[in-house]
């Protein structure tokens, strides 16, 4: 698939869900939770309407960059799901309804990827 093929199915999910919920890796490392918190900022700032959340918490040692409001979240199989900075299914941080996003550069097939 096209790269613009993919951004416009991306854009074409999110534009349609009203609840987007953004996870990362299991012990993350700063880039995964500035690209998890850096997409919920990008998400929100766009999409004022939607509720976006990052999902897992964020360990005390990195609390300095963001911390999450996951706990307020119960995921449901209706919810737009977008991974980040996780290159296969196993390191996922948190429960998944659904998958529906992966943004990451590997090729392990568990979702969507961009």
């Amino acid at each position: 698939m096209k790269t613009s093929a993919i951004i416009t199915a991306i854009t074409k999910s999110i534009v349609k869900m009203d609840r987007i919920l953004v996870y990362r890796h299991t012990n993350p490392d700063p880039d995964a939770i500035g690209a998890q918190f850096g997409l919920v900022a990008l998400l929100k700032a766009a999409y004022p309407e939607k509720l976006v959340v990052a999902m897992a918490p964020v360990p005390g040692h990195l609390a300095w960059i963001d911390t999450t409001d996951e706990q307020l979240v119960t995921p449901q199989a209706t919810d737009l799901v977008i991974a980040v900075d996780c290159a296969n299914h196993e390191r996922l941080a948190g429960e998944l309804p659904t998958l529906v996003i992966k943004i990451d550069i590997t090729s392990d097939p568990y979702a969507m990827n961009s």
